[in-house]
């Protein structure tokens, strides 16, 4: 389990990695590697993922699983749910952004060179 004594000091920069918005050049080198973390983390996911959304109903599945772990690893470092809350609205504010990239993920044929 998580140690309550490591909860993130800045929502804000949590915020942040979600929406994409933090620019490298701009950053701490903290912050830096936070990012290379969270690109990280994301691909290892994606990779794992992409094998269990063969269907409608698997993606479906899937996603309600991730957004389940994704709160209640939120709710392990921190104790308002105010918090919590603030974070999925990070999240949902950038649905139109996720939208445009996978439509350009999925839809976008590979380039054979």
């Amino acid at each position: 389990i998580i140690s309550l004594a490591r909860r993130p000091k800045k929502l804000d920069k949590f915020s942040s990695i979600i929406s994409g918005n933090i620019i490298e050049e701009q950053s701490s080198k903290e912050d830096v590697e936070d990012i290379k973390r969270a690109r990280l983390i994301e691909e290892i996911l994606w990779g794992h993922v992409e094998s269990l959304t063969e269907t409608h109903k698997d993606i479906v599945i899937t996603s309600a699983v991730l957004i389940k772990v994704a709160i209640s690893l939120y709710t392990t470092i921190l104790e308002d749910d105010k918090d919590v809350e603030k974070i999925a609205h990070a999240a949902m504010k950038t649905i139109p952004q996720l939208r445009v990239r996978m439509e350009k993920e999925i839809y976008t044929p590979p380039i054979i060179h």
